[in-house]
């Protein structure tokens, strides 16, 4: 995926929507550009949080116009919005839970490192180490 950049043909003829979907396109550039630069993984969570803050700002603005406007198609679009947040929060959701499956075998490395490899393999060599200095065999 390339990054865009914006053309007049992605206007809505509003400017604050059109600023807002500059936005998006910054928003969407950004992860692309740390991707590229193998930061991607690390960028993710702040981008996604972003993204779900400007679709709350967005969303309210754009459906406030609707009220406003008597917008026929406003029940199709609104529900278009709740699709798309709800996707956005689940994969923060996703990412949340995979950190957290990720922490726990992270934990749990430590843990057979500890009681596994340091508490008997490096005790032991520890012990044959102390042996070899005093003279004794192991």
């Amino acid at each position: 995926m390339r990054p865009l950049e914006w053309d007049v043909r992605f206007s809505s003829g509003v400017a604050s929507l059109d600023d807002d979907h500059r936005e998006f396109l910054a928003l969407q550039n950004s992860l692309l550009e740390a991707r590229g630069h193998g930061r991607g993984h690390r960028v993710l969570h702040e981008v996604l949080e972003q993204l779900i803050a400007w679709a709350e700002i967005h969303q309210a603005r754009e459906e406030a116009m609707f009220g406003e406007t008597g917008y026929p198609g406003a029940a199709r679009h609104r529900a278009e919005h709740e699709r798309l947040l709800a996707a956005a929060r689940s994969l923060r959701l996703r990412h949340a839970l995979d950190l957290e499956r990720l922490t726990r075998a992270v934990l749990g490395l430590f843990d057979y490192w500890w009681k596994r490899h340091i508490l008997e393999h490096d005790l032991e060599f520890g012990r044959y180490l102390a042996a070899e200095r005093h003279g004794a065999p192991v």
